[in-house]
């Protein structure tokens, strides 16, 4: 597999000897150097100190990106999203790359770690050492190379992200977050957030049933169950409300579940499909009042088959006038007896 390294890199006595440890170390097929204006010389020294270290001609392929203000945590930040873009160009992945940010200023290693950390990549790398001198760096042959997976950190900030998702009713991309993040690390409270995203979703499209099944998953702890306890048992009611009538029979359980569902439509922006659950809402809220006989002396009215015999003697001539292909079907206006 291809590896790719991206590394700060300052001035100083002896910085080239701990850089050229971290590229032995992780033995990349090539490297981005973050240069800055004081530092353009330093690529060189790392080859030479690599060649001595490793007894080798040559290291692995260099290129060198400059960050503009050494001093400026976004410029660094800014030129390592620029290395990642160069990097996927040629054919990297973050699972590929390694940052190491020992050398340069501290304000580069800050912008160039969150670049690294937002980014995803496979590794972050520093080189440290307790045998000092007098300068307080790290004495030649003395290095100690650290490689840090952040992938702890990643898990913490995609799990904030994904439930900011959920608080803003986008379940799918909470589940796309919660699902990357899981492939380069394993944690209950992630898989846990995921069947609690999956149920919201179920429910969300109105698969009730399903959302049901994932709310009484084993895998999730006391404390979620009682976290998702009144929601679950708003959906449990609805199943059983459903399970007892026979289709097409509305129970009103649905067209509460509906109305929430246009308004968080509706809190999303998205208007045009909050007008079309009302409007559905409405025919279902008038086949409801048919069906239950309300404010009319018959229940059992259907707008797809009316039986005028059940209307009141005043209405059964206007409705029987609606007649067609032997079947008086009647639209949402005239579903208003």
């Amino acid at each position: 597999m291809k590896k790719l390294m991206i590394i700060t890199l300052g001035t100083g006595r002896g910085v080239e000897n701990g850089v050229a440890n971290s590229i032995a170390a992780t033995n990349p097929d090539k490297v981005i150097f973050l240069i800055t204006q004081a530092s353009q010389a330093m690529p060189e020294k790392v080859k030479e100190a690599f060649c001595t270290l490793c007894r080798k001609e040559d290291m692995p392929t260099y290129h060198a990106q400059k960050v503009q203000d050494a001093e400026d945590p976004e410029d660094a930040y800014q030129t390592t999203l620029e290395a990642f873009q160069l990097a996927k160009q040629w054919g990297y992945t973050p699972e590929n790359i390694s940052l190491d940010f020992t050398s340069g200023t501290k304000a580069m290693s800050v912008g160039a770690s969150l670049a690294g950390f937002f980014s995803a990549c496979k590794s972050m790398v520093y080189v440290g050492g307790k045998k000092r001198d007098v300068t307080g760096r790290v004495e030649k042959g003395r290095e100690k190379v650290r490689v840090i997976t952040p992938n702890e950190i990643l898990a913490d900030y995609n799990q904030r992200l994904a439930k900011q998702m959920f608080n803003i009713y986008q379940f799918d991309a909470g589940l796309n977050i919660l699902r990357r993040i899981q492939q380069r690390i394993v944690r209950n409270d992630l898989s846990e957030l995921e069947i609690v995203f999956q149920a919201y979703e179920r429910w969300d499209k109105f698969d009730h049933r399903q959302a049901l099944k994932l709310f009484d998953s084993h895998a999730l702890s006391r404390d979620v169950r009682q976290m998702v306890g009144k929601n679950k048992g708003f959906v449990a009611q609805m199943v059983n409300a459903i399970g007892r009538k026979t289709p097409p029979d509305i129970v009103p359980e649905i067209l509460v579940d509906l109305l929430a569902n246009a308004a968080r439509r509706a809190e999303e922006g998205k208007f045009d499909d909050a007008v079309a659950r009302l409007y559905r809402l409405t025919e279902l809220l008038v086949q409801y009042r048919l069906q239950e006989g309300i404010n009319i002396s018959s229940k059992g009215l259907k707008t797809s088959e009316i039986d005028v015999t059940l209307l009141p003697e005043h209405l059964q001539p206007t409705y029987d006038a609606l007649r067609r292909d032997g079947k008086i079907k009647i639209g949402l206006k005239d579903a208003f007896i």
